[in-house]
């Protein structure tokens, strides 16, 4: 066990060996004798004994033995023990500045030393845990940065410790009235819960708002408790505004749309539950719009994500101007809106606000990623409560199943719904499911519609025409199933499937001698992909079929990507295949870009040439269209050719090709060879 160290500071040399000869048999360890003030300052400083015995008088011109003990004191804080024959007032009050641990008078019995001593030093063990103690809690207080208080009911003094002034940005002075100060702080609407819970149980714990000095406002974790036996109130504050911020924050962003701001379909739950609630209560109606843009697709695929972000929050913000102040707009997601107009007293007024919108969204937007503005429109399906459904999750459904009618009746409009809706939308259903399981047992197929050489009736080509028996639903065409794949995204694996596929027959047939050109309809969605050169390029070289004898037939959508997809087709067309444009004339056709695509061949639509020979306008827009590809140097087959007179009058036109029932259906593979071998068509 470690002895005590003793520092014995007497300038009487044998009083101090003796004392000194004393404390060792008691058991005390002597580190030094020091003869002066000066001296044991600098050594107890130095060494930190446990305890020193001080004489006061250190000599006539020496530094007094109590200034010694007060600056051992100050620096230290070793325990000092006066011994000393001075008992005299002043001496006794200057000792007493210095907060010595023990006063013994000389001469004084060995016992009484030792009794002293240790007394002293069990003070001082108490005093260092004491000290330990209130500075892990001064430390504990600055972590947390708390602000501690407490007001004294017979001072009536409020006093304040920690960061109690930081966080109220004022000091003690200011709560010099009392309480009331401390109270007239809390917002009105806390202060009842905290002096009724001070009342009643003693205690308080809670969040309160605070009013700080310069007027701001702060959320205050607020722990505190009256001791009424001691007349004391004492209490905890830690400023939590910044924690409630961010709760704030993460709640708002549960159910509000990061990008627009607009609630989304977690709050979309909430308000249209209260608004069928509310309405069911005064017998009312509750109307539900469903709003898809139309075309976002192709934009976000061709334009990049954030031209697609910057589309969707100028939307955001046309619906909250166009709006009522009753109506919510939400986000469903994606390029999905939806609006609920609570209070709906005429029906009419649905058809109203959807018209609006209509208009106000058409409007063309301008965005950084494109130097020309972007027009959009929009589809937009109604329902109402109670009419169509009776409660929010039907009531959805319906005016989703609405919305996919609009978009089926032309889009840019709006259609309310009905029982007629919900088949169509369960067939759509159906077909999304339908398409997941085709895609695995390859149960869509190919036919093949012979292409001909108009002048001397040859086929030179087949187009590949997907067909799709379904077990439920029986033969589908493609213009429904078609849109349905490229609408889930399910378009860019079956697009691929059918390529190989049509590559693979157009190999078989060139080794049978059969020197024909297969064309293929791909969608913007497949060449809007990263990954469709890639495919291309691997489906040509397991097929072997060569690429100067395959045609990939695009849309005239692709006018409104070009920037993004021209790239796709010149690196298409660097491999040899030849690109052609189906169905020209029908839709986005803009003749300054038409100049600028790598393509050789324009399909006429079926609707130009089922007029002919004898309708005019017919007549002079396939002459339009003639006119154009070959002022561009391009060639033209016309779809759709079901007379002899048709194809007589294209002919005389100048169109190179022709496809259509006068000369074949769309057959299977097996059947090409054997019309091959009854050819060339001729005219009678």
């Amino acid at each position: 066990m470690t002895r005590t160290t003793v520092f014995i500071v007497e300038d009487e040399l044998i009083v101090a060996l003796d004392l000194k000869r004393n404390l060792e048999k008691l058991g005390y360890q002597v580190a030094a004798l020091c003869a002066s003030g000066e001296d044991a300052v600098s050594r107890v400083n130095a060494e930190l004994p446990d305890i020193v015995l001080m004489d006061i008088n250190l000599g006539r011109d020496a530094m007094p033995g109590t200034e010694a003990a007060q600056q051992i004191m100050d620096t230290s804080r070793v325990p000092v023990i006066f011994l000393t024959a001075y008992a005299e007032e002043n001496v006794l009050a200057c000792a007493e500045a210095s907060m010595p641990y023990g006063y013994l008078l000389k001469p004084f019995e060995l016992r009484e030393l030792d009794a002293t001593l240790r007394m002293a030093l069990a003070r001082h063990r108490t005093e260092q845990r004491l000290q330990l103690s209130e500075e892990r809690l001064r430390l504990a207080i600055d972590t947390a940065e708390l602000g501690v208080w407490e007001w004294q009911e017979r001072t009536r003094s409020f006093v304040t410790e920690g960061h109690f002034n930081d966080i109220l940005g004022t000091g003690v002075h200011f709560f010099e009235q009392g309480r009331e100060s401390f109270l007239d702080m809390i917002h009105v609407a806390d202060r009842p819960q905290f002096l009724d819970s001070l009342n009643y149980s003693g205690h308080f714990r809670g969040v309160v708002r605070i009013f700080v000095a310069n007027g701001e406002m702060r959320w205050i974790s607020l722990h505190a408790r009256h001791f009424k036996d001691q007349q004391r109130l004492i209490g905890v504050i830690n400023d939590i505004s910044h924690i409630h911020h961010a709760e704030e924050r993460i709640s708002y962003l549960a159910y509000h749309d990061a990008l627009t701001g607009l609630a989304n379909r977690h709050l979309f739950q909430d308000h249209i539950e209260q608004a069928i609630d509310a309405a069911r209560l005064r017998k009312g109606r509750v109307g539900l719009l469903f709003i898809d843009l139309d075309g976002f697709k192709t934009i976000n695929d061709s334009l990049g994500h954030n031209a697609g972000d910057e589309l969707l929050i100028t939307t955001a913000r046309r619906l909250e101007r166009t709006l009522r102040m009753t109506d919510i707009p939400i986000r469903l997601g994606g390029d999905e809106f939806l609006v609920i107009i609570p209070d709906l007293i005429h029906l009419e007024d649905c058809a109203v606000i959807a018209n609006h919108l209509l208009g106000t969204l058409c409007v063309p937007v301008r965005l950084e990623a494109c130097e020309d503005p972007v027009t959009v429109t929009a589809s937009i399906g109604i329902a109402v409560y109670p009419d169509h459904a009776h409660d929010g999750t039907t009531l959805f459904k319906a005016c989703d199943t609405a919305m996919y009618s609009a978009k089926a009746a032309g889009r840019n409009g709006f259609c309310w719904f009905s029982n007629e809706m919900a088949q169509r939308a369960r067939h759509r259903l159906i077909l999304e499911q339908g398409l997941v399981q085709a895609r695995l047992d390859k149960s869509i197929t190919l036919l093949y519609q012979p292409q001909i050489d108009l002048a001397d009736g040859r086929v030179v080509g087949v187009e590949a025409l997907a067909r799709w028996n379904h077990p439920e639903l029986g033969a589908i065409p493609p213009a429904q199933f078609i849109p349905v794949a490229e609408e889930t995204g399910s378009i860019e694996s079956l697009g691929a499937m059918l390529l190989e596929e049509a590559c693979r027959q157009g190999q078989r047939w060139s080794e049978l001698g059969l020197d024909l050109r297969v064309s293929v309809n791909v969608s913007v969605r497949q060449l809007a992909s990263s990954r469709f050169i890639d495919q291309l390029d691997a489906i040509v070289e397991r097929t072997g079929f060569p690429a100067r004898r395959l045609e990939l037939e695009i849309t005239e959508s692709v006018m409104i990507s070009l920037d993004r997809i021209l790239p796709t087709l010149s690196r298409i067309r660097e491999r040899g295949i030849s690109l052609s444009i189906d169905d020209f004339g029908t839709g986005f056709s803009c003749l300054s870009m038409l100049q600028h695509l790598p393509i050789e061949r324009l399909k006429i639509d079926k609707s130009f040439v089922e007029g002919l020979p004898h309708n005019g306008n017919s007549l002079a827009l396939t002459l339009a269209i003639l006119s154009v590809a070959n002022s561009l140097g391009l060639d033209t087959i016309a779809e759709g050719v079901e007379t002899e007179l048709q194809w007589q009058q294209l002919a005389a036109l100048g169109c190179n090709g022709g496809q259509g029932w006068l000369f074949a259906p769309a057959l299977p593979a097996d059947e090409i060879p054997l019309l091959l071998a009854r050819t060339p068509f001729k005219l009678p």
